[in-house]
């Protein structure tokens, strides 16, 4: 275990590397010591104590702040000037001093956090030798959050397309149901989970954070390409930082591949017709640089229009057909929408926890989680050993992957209870996992778990197409779990707190 430590100015240096959520407070001078995970650069958040409430206006707490990091990478000493630097994103990177002479940098922030990174790390990954870390602050009252300044151990993937089996050591876990097109409340929902940022530029700040999104992203709002390019775009900030975006395809987005759009708001076709005039327009036919930049594009376009409304789309057949067919074009089997979500499975093994939409059966994990992810996968790219044949046990039918309810639908009737908990627990045995975690079925009275805290229940029907409720999010840390809640009624923990177990 890699250790980090944070020496306040005349004090002996206190580890505090035994606890994720520790924080040290110090003024002046710091220094941080560690090993370097292989593949990844050291990163450390520093915040102010007195932003540390997230209900305080920002202000312009760095001015006149600076740092320098003095590194011994192997034989050859090295000097070379911190970053400061918010968490990257696609279109603001890390801002790398220019001249590595330089003692230091300073840079101004509006923002409540800074983040130090070592440009010479940044620049060869593939250091692995111990780094020293020592500099001076010129303000006072600051703390650190071990959670970031602690390397982790690599993500490990299962090498399979998609991944099935991701073991991801050490990592704060949290998960987000269905969010069925909303933006608004998906944002919410990230930001409730402590991985957004609340400047409207879509930047990944939950540093080795992993989550889970499972699935129904599709259908009955009106931003659905724009939640796909959110987080997508997160993902990749994610990995810089050792963490991870995952997805779990439910039965709405094997529905639209499927040529399905009985559930296809008005909005959602205009914002395919917009997506492919954009593409075309300010990308040259380029879908994917397209995708990665709609996130905000949407937001801006959306700005300046009027919410469709379905009637007019009725009484324009010109227009619904042209919705359609754009749609179809990004979303049947190849398409470029449908590739994207290729890229994820509609079940995901993270550490012992299973994620799907619906739920798992004892007969899904038998025929192979791998193969089913590989059939719908290929089904979805639309090659030609899997086209035209829609892969039944995932898909299909009231016992499939996508659309079971056997774990979150409550019977009155004890037997039946008492069947589904057993149909759990093989589940889960062959599988060798501790839990399952599903969205599908709106839970009226928020996140909710069953059967000792096996499964959890995480769609809230927080989509203003469906019960417009107040987001919820899931939170794994080890073996202890709670859900996150926005609304004013919960009792506040942490990010906030409404129901918590700790697995036996």
């Amino acid at each position: 275990m890699v250790s980090s430590y944070i020496c306040p100015t005349g004090r002996p240096m206190p580890s505090i590397s035994s606890s994720l959520n520790s924080q040290q407070a110090f003024s002046g001078k710091f220094s941080l010591t560690g090993a370097k995970a292989p593949g990844f650069a050291p990163v450390y958040r520093v915040l102010p104590s007195a932003l540390k409430s997230p209900h305080l206006p920002s202000s312009d707490v760095y001015h006149g702040v600076s740092a320098s990091i003095n590194e011994k990478c192997s034989s050859e000493p090295r000097s070379s000037p911190v970053t400061f630097c918010n968490f990257p994103s696609p279109a603001d990177g890390f801002r790398v001093p220019g001249d590595s002479d330089s003692p230091s940098t300073t840079r101004r922030s509006n923002n409540k956090e800074l983040i130090l990174c070592s440009a010479a790390r940044l620049a060869n990954q593939g250091l692995s030798s111990p780094v020293n870390v020592a500099g001076n602050f010129n303000n006072d009252n600051f703390f650190a959050d071990e959670r970031f300044s602690r390397p982790k151990d690599p993500i490990q993937y299962d090498g399979c397309d998609p991944p099935t089996n991701v073991y991801a050591p050490d990592r704060r876990i949290v998960a987000i149901g269905d969010v069925h097109g909303d933006l608004e409340r998906t944002e919410s929902a990230l930001k409730l989970a402590g991985v957004l940022s609340s400047d409207g530029k879509g930047r990944w700040i939950g540093g080795s954070t992993v989550l889970v999104q499972v699935g129904d992203i599709l259908d009955r709002g009106e931003d659905e390409l724009a939640i796909l390019s959110l987080l997508h775009n997160l993902h990749q900030q994610a990995l810089l930082l050792g963490g991870a975006v995952f997805q779990v395809n439910g039965n709405h987005e094997t529905m639209n591949v499927g040529g399905d759009y009985r559930f296809v708001e008005a909005g959602g076709f205009e914002e395919c017709i917009d997506f492919l005039s954009y593409c075309e327009e300010e990308h040259s036919g380029d879908w994917e640089a397209a995708f990665q930049g709609w996130y905000r594009t949407s937001k801006e376009r959306k700005a300046s229009r009027p919410r469709p409304k379905f009637i007019n789309w009725l009484l324009n057949p010109l227009m619904m057909q042209k919705g359609a067919a754009s749609r179809a074009l990004l979303l049947n089997p190849g398409g470029p929408i449908a590739t994207q979500l290729a890229r994820h499975g509609v079940v995901l093994k993270l550490n012992d926890w299973l994620f799907a939409h619906g739920g798992i059966l004892p007969h899904h994990v038998k025929y192979g989680l791998e193969k089913i992810n590989s059939e719908v996968t290929k089904w979805m790219k639309g090659t030609p050993e899997q086209k035209g044949q829609l892969p039944f046990i995932a898909t299909r039918g009231f016992d499939s992957i996508v659309w079971s309810r056997l774990y979150s639908q409550d019977s009155e009737r004890q037997e039946d209870k008492l069947k589904a908990g057993a149909v759990l627990e093989a589940a889960l045995d062959a599988a060798n996992a501790k839990g399952l975690i599903v969205g599908h079925t709106p839970q009226p009275y928020g996140a909710n778990s069953e059967f000792k805290g096996r499964v959890w229940r995480i769609d809230v029907g927080m989509s203003s197409g469906v019960l417009h409720a107040q987001p919820e999010v899931l939170e794994i840390v080890g073996d202890k779990v709670r859900v996150l809640s926005a609304s004013p009624y919960g009792e506040k923990a942490g990010f906030g707190c409404t129901s918590s177990c700790e697995l036996q």
